[in-house]
């Protein structure tokens, strides 16, 4: 009886349920074991990842026996997992076992050998003849005002960040001026002419910008101890007319302490000093005799000026959408100052000066407001039948300009629904000249068989193209909306209407390449139904998201790329985790399943008695 009792006991307490192959009953005589096959790589290599992270939670939770447990579980998988091993030597430190350390920690150096230490000297390029201008930006105002502000230097120049810099270069370019820069007053901040004018002062024969966009340490169940440090580069020579920025980013594994920031930025300093840009900067030659630095390198290397520009440029054209020319004007004058060179300031700028000088033509000459003229019904008397009859024509050419303006903007902000009527008026037709493209697959999808097609386009006052849209023949309604969203010239967002509505959007993760997203949004544009994401352009689905009710409720995911789901999720209405279900050795069949309760296993099933055999 007391046998029986412990038995009945050790079944009620159990939580590893074994079904289909696998079968467990209390009571019942033990099953022959098979000799089981070895798992995959890719099976390996799932466990130990699990292993890992369940070790570091246990370990943040100060469980250290039970981490150092999981921890060996998975160095069973992965014995030269280098995470694996690299937690399993402080695990053992924390326990008194001093040696055992040692060896997991000389086992990770064999495998991955530490980082090189960094350089002492001067870099091989750096000349005292050369005269090289480094200056470190400030960081940008952009991510300052985001939610990471956090991960973001908030106290230049005073912070680890300016000072790292400065001593780093200092040792690597110690012929090269290095400058620190602020926000206004320097001239680098105020304007693109008050930029060049400090610069024809300095005379240096290169300069390299650089601004750390990230810099910050911290430690995760996913990633363990990491810092983190981005650099944008910037390089302008003279007489160069364009000059492109990069982010170099550097991530280390170490604990974080008051070091960790620091080592990150010098790392990433010698990654920038490896470019060919940089490179190329601090060799450059003498300046000659009328040499400048152009206004697109000079807005490149302070990007400030970009920045204060955009700004402007948003904040005229969101008062130009409202119909307050003068505040639209006040701000584009403004663009105007910090860079008079730029294209689309000139642009919106002329625009708006022609809509007010007609405005005044157009006032009576008795000093009259026009409000007041027109009430008193003296405006025509004020005019000749020529003067009205010229500036009418004037008139509707202005409003006809105005219209496709005020069109180029609805469009920018379009979101859930088809244009009007009067932005679909102010498109231009254009031909169709390659019948393989994306859009006109995607438009003929969106149509009966058989129907014609036709496309227009919709410009902007620069004459640059804002959106091409596809109609059937004869339809006053478009079926399908493509975009160019990055301006590299190549169509990379596609938006499906039906019924007037947004239906689905496909983007491009690549320049000129497939549909690598997929969005379908439900009855009346809202809410989204599916995301399907193909990130490698083979056609064949890698992760699919669905929803209900604007809820994500389930998830599949291709996890080695062979076309099949093998990992599926399903999600509650709180969007909390209810059930997984795993394919592991490839064959389309379930062989985990695991069930969630807020975030805790409370279930796992085994379905297939070769992997469990395995695993024991």
């Amino acid at each position: 009886m007391r046998t029986a009792r412990a038995t009945l006991l050790l079944c009620v307490a159990g939580t590893l349920v074994l079904t289909a192959a696998v079968l467990v009953a209390c009571g019942t005589p033990a099953i022959q074991r098979h000799q089981a096959p070895k798992l995959t790589e890719r099976s390996r290599a799932l466990y130990a990842r699990t292993n890992l992270e369940k070790g570091r939670a246990l370990y943040a939770e100060g469980r250290l026996d039970v981490a150092e447990s999981a921890v060996r579980r998975g160095l069973r998988f992965e014995p030269d997992n280098t995470d694996l091993l690299r937690l399993h030597a402080e695990l053992l430190e924390q326990l008194g076992q001093g040696d055992a350390a040692a060896a997991q920690r000389a086992r990770v150096e064999e495998l991955a050998p530490a980082l090189p230490p960094l350089q002492d000297g001067p870099h091989p390029l750096s000349d005292p003849r050369s005269r090289v201008l480094f200056t470190l930006l400030p960081p940008s105002p952009s991510l300052l005002e985001s939610s990471r502000r956090g991960r973001v230097p908030r106290t230049w120049p005073d912070g680890v960040e300016a000072a790292t810099l400065t001593e780093r270069l200092g040792v690597r370019v110690p012929y090269a001026e290095i400058v620190v820069l602020s926000d206004d007053p320097h001239p680098t901040a105020s304007s693109v002419p008050a930029a060049q004018a400090w610069l024809a002062a300095e005379a240096p024969n290169a300069v390299v910008s650089l601004r750390v966009e990230r810099a910050f340490c911290g430690s995760s169940i996913k990633d363990g101890d990491f810092a983190v440090a981005w650099l944008r580069v910037a390089v302008a020579l003279p007489n160069q007319h364009e000059s492109d920025a990069r982010l170099i980013r550097v991530a280390l594994d170490t604990a974080p302490d008051h070091g960790c920031e620091a080592a990150a930025i010098a790392y990433a300093v010698e990654r920038v000093l490896e470019l060919a840009p940089v490179q190329e900067a601090l060799g450059a030659g003498p300046r000659l005799p009328g040499d400048a630095f152009s206004a697109d390198a000079v807005r490149t290397a302070f990007p400030v000026l970009d920045w204060r520009l955009q700004e402007e440029i948003a904040q005229g054209r969101r008062y130009l959408s409202l119909g307050e020319l003068t505040l639209a004007l006040r701000h584009f004058q403004n663009a105007e100052r910090i860079d008079p060179d730029d294209p689309v300031t000139r642009s919106f700028l002329a625009e708006v000066e022609r809509t007010l000088a007609l405005a005044r033509l157009l006032e009576p000459v008795t000093g009259q407001t026009h409000a007041e003229a027109r009430a008193a019904e003296s405006l025509e008397a004020q005019l000749s039948t020529s003067q009205r009859i010229g500036l009418e024509a004037q008139l509707a050419h202005e409003q006809q300009r105005r219209q496709e303006m005020l069109s180029a903007l609805a469009v920018l902000y379009e979101l859930r629904s088809a244009p009007t009527p009067g932005i679909i008026a102010s498109m231009r037709p254009v031909e169709l000249n390659d019948p393989t493209a994306t859009g006109i697959a995607l438009a003929l999808q969106r149509l009966p068989p058989g129907t014609g097609l036709e496309v227009r386009s919709l410009y902007a006052p620069d004459g640059s193209v804002l959106a091409r849209y596809y109609f059937g023949d004869g339809d006053s309604n478009p079926v399908l909306r493509e975009e160019d969203s990055n301006g590299d010239g190549e169509a990379d967002r596609w938006v499906g209407y039906d019924a007037g509505v947004v239906a689905e959007v496909w983007e491009a993760e690549k320049p000129g390449g497939p549909p690598s997203l997929h969005l379908v949004y439900g009855s009346g544009g809202s809410p989204i139904e599916r995301v399907e994401l193909d990130h490698d352009g083979d056609g064949r689905l890698d992760r699919l998201f669905i929803y209900a009710e604007g809820l994500l409720r389930e998830e599949s995911w291709d996890t080695d790329g062979d076309g099949a789901f093998d990992r599926f999720q399903r999600f509650d209405e709180t969007g909390s985790l209810t059930m997984r279900e795993e394919d592991v050795d490839g064959d389309e069949e379930i062989d985990v399943r695991t069930a969630y309760n807020k975030g805790r296993i409370v279930r796992r099933e085994i379905l297939n008695a070769e992997l469990l055999s395995e695993i024991q």
